[in-house]
């Protein structure tokens, strides 16, 4: 299962748990960025899975997503350091990720 996440799985508000904060320059394909910990309940948090950078100057980043239950999982772009309400988005990897 994904991020070792058995039943029920993890929230925005526990993914802390198993994730460090990275920099956006060490970004790879499958770290998440995301509003997360404290908090981030409900509307509060979001999480989005990175595939790649969208642009030369690194001002932006493709993602995978679940938008909602009509759209489903999607490609969709986003800025670096955008918001969820008061939140800025920062970018996580998985603490079992080997290099």
């Amino acid at each position: 299962m994904a991020l070792h996440a058995w039943a029920p799985g993890y929230s925005t508000v526990t993914m802390t748990k198993i994730a460090k904060e990275i920099k956006w320059s060490e970004l790879k394909k499958g770290d998440f960025v995301g509003t997360l910990g404290s908090g981030t309940g409900g509307d509060g948090g979001h999480v989005v899975l990175f595939l790649s950078w969208a642009d030369s100057a690194k001002k932006t980043f493709n993602t995978l997503e679940c938008r909602n239950k009509a759209s489903g999982c999607v490609k969709y772009k986003r800025p670096i350091n955008y918001k969820i309400g008061s939140r800025t988005a920062k970018p996580y990897r998985y603490i079992n990720v080997k290099d």
